[in-house]
Formats: structure tokens, sequence, C-alpha cells
């Protein structure tokens, strides 16, 4: 998709092809990268898919909410939390256990 060259910022392009060249420098530079972003992935995807959801769905709705609907959103959270808590540990603890040999 070519840009709109009516539009076009170069600030945009810039900050888009500066965190590219970081991700690449920083995959170089740091062992064990992939590694690294199993342990941030696992963390970050829990709380954006699964914990930030539910917040905002309970702030959004608050008052409007029944009880079971309530108890259905706590018991997401809440494994969500656990599940969540368990990928993040496991993913550090084989990061730790890597980096250790």
């Amino acid at each position: 998709m070519l840009p709109n060259f009516e539009s076009f910022d170069i600030r945009y392009y810039a900050v888009r092809s500066a965190f590219i060249l970081m991700t690449a420098v920083m995959a170089c530079i740091i062992p064990k990268f992939g590694l690294f972003l199993n342990f941030v992935g696992s963390f970050a995807g829990t709380v954006i898919c699964i914990l930030i959801p539910v917040v905002i769905y309970e702030k959004v709705f608050r008052g409007q909410i029944s009880t079971p609907r309530r108890l259905l959103n706590l018991f997401i959270f809440l494994v969500g939390i656990i599940f969540g808590g368990i990928s993040t540990v496991a993913s550090f603890v084989v990061l730790v256990y890597s980096l250790g040999k």
C-alpha cells in the first residue's frame, strides 16, 4: 500500500523505522531474545487480552451488571490471573535457566 503523498508525514515513518531498527538491534544484542519475548508476551498478552477487558467492562457498565454476570467476570479475571501467572513464571524460569547455561 503506497502512502498518500498529500498527507505524507515523515515523522510517522521515522518513528516506525526507529522501532524496527531498535528491535533488530535488541535481537542481535540480547542473548536468548526469543525467550525474553516469550516472557514479555506471556505477561502482556494476559493483561491486554484477559484482564483489561474485564476491568473496562466492569467500569463502563457499573450498576447495570447482574450478579451472575459479575460473578462470571470475577471468575474470568481470577482464571486469567492464575493462568497468566503460571505462563509468566514458566517463561521466566525457562529464561533464567537458559541464561544460566
